[in-house]
């Protein structure tokens, strides 16, 4: 609840510092509720950074729904908490401005979607008119670096496992004798066997200018060698692509540590 507490602590808006108070039960619920769903789907733990990020999404609607409709100079007179007869979470109070007292209702509707992860829905009837979005458009700019940080790291780990499975492939084939390679070729029908009698036959040793059998089965041997050196040189050739990924993973740390500073 990190940013929760700290946005109890720091805002001037006495009604959303009320309202998120109360709220903190339904935050906690929701922020376990979208941990759970997303556990469930990429069957990985949910990081300490993610649970930041969807708290920050979580409260920046709340907050949205708020401070649209309030002052700093507010004054909350009460305020309630319930369960609604829907079973969502609701709020209930009045809010006096200028010595005029308002109504505020606030209902909190978790909702799931097809694209977009589980999420809380609030949907807000007040006599108040519209305000100002500094407030919440503070937490936007917290939850737009948060989103560049997540992509960059994204982008970091799929580079990682791309190099990861470079390095195991060269690994792997630089072990290989070269009569395992014969057997792979030889098994994927990509082997020259001697098939001398069927090429004279299609007379096709003289426009190849073979000569003899001798001369055809050097051509052959050559060619089958080449082919192993060629499946040899590309296990080689990942040596360099792990070198050429380790520095796009150098260049996307930089970007990651501007991102954070930010």
């Amino acid at each position: 609840m990190k940013f929760t507490n700290k946005t109890i602590t720091t805002t001037k808006n006495n009604s959303l510092k009320t309202i998120l108070t109360n709220m903190k039960p339904q935050i906690a619920r929701g922020i376990e509720l979208v941990v759970a769903q997303e556990e469930a789907l990429s069957g990985n733990s949910v990081s300490e950074f993610s649970r930041e990020c969807i708290e920050l999404e979580l409260i920046f609607d709340l907050c949205k729904s708020v401070v649209s409709y309030t002052k700093n100079s507010d004054r909350v007179k009460s305020f309630t908490s319930g369960v609604s007869i829907k079973g969502n979470y609701e709020m209930s109070g009045i809010i006096v401005r200028d010595g005029q007292e308002h109504n505020f209702y606030c209902e909190a509707i978790i909702a799931d979607g097809m694209v977009n992860r589980r999420h809380i829905r609030y949907i807000t009837k007040t006599s108040l008119p519209k305000e100002s979005m500094e407030e919440a458009n503070k937490i936007k700019t917290i939850i737009k670096k948060n989103n560049k940080i997540t992509s960059i790291q994204n982008h970091i780990d799929t580079l990682t496992k791309y190099k990861n499975d470079a390095q195991e492939k060269y690994d792997e084939g630089m072990i290989v004798t070269r009569e395992e390679w014969k057997a792979t070729l030889i098994n994927e029908d990509k082997w020259l066997n001697n098939n001398w009698e069927s090429i004279v036959k299609e007379n096709l040793h003289t426009e190849r200018g073979w000569a003899n059998e001798e001369e055809y089965l050097v051509w052959v041997n050559k060619a089958n060698e080449t082919s192993i050196e060629w499946e040899i040189d590309f296990i080689k050739s990942k040596l360099n692509t792990v070198s050429q990924l380790e520095k796009s993973i150098a260049k996307e740390m930089i970007k990651l540590e501007k991102a954070r500073q930010l």
